[in-house]
């Protein structure tokens, strides 16, 4: 990140009006809609997803592609949404 004076902290406008670009695959996506797992590793993945989904996905356009569209639809319809 680039700043425009180390002491005062405020980054420049240039760099912050772009947000960065992410891909989310079909874990993501899982993790994100499956109900919470009793598999301690995979609770865990679901609990990290999820705090990283509502704390940062702001920061950063969001893209996928057909195929984890196409997959995510394959889950439980209980979950799609």
């Amino acid at each position: 990140m680039f700043f425009d004076s180390p002491a005062r902290g405020r980054y420049t406008t240039n760099i912050m009006r772009r947000s960065p670009t992410i891909y989310i695959e079909t874990s993501i996506i899982s993790y994100l809609a499956a109900k919470p797992s009793s598999d301690l590793m995979t609770a865990a993945c679901q609990q990290i997803t999820a705090k990283w989904w509502e704390g940062y996905r702001r920061l950063y356009k969001i893209v996928t592609s057909a195929l984890v569209v196409t997959e995510s639809h394959e889950g439980d319809p209980q979950y799609e949404e």
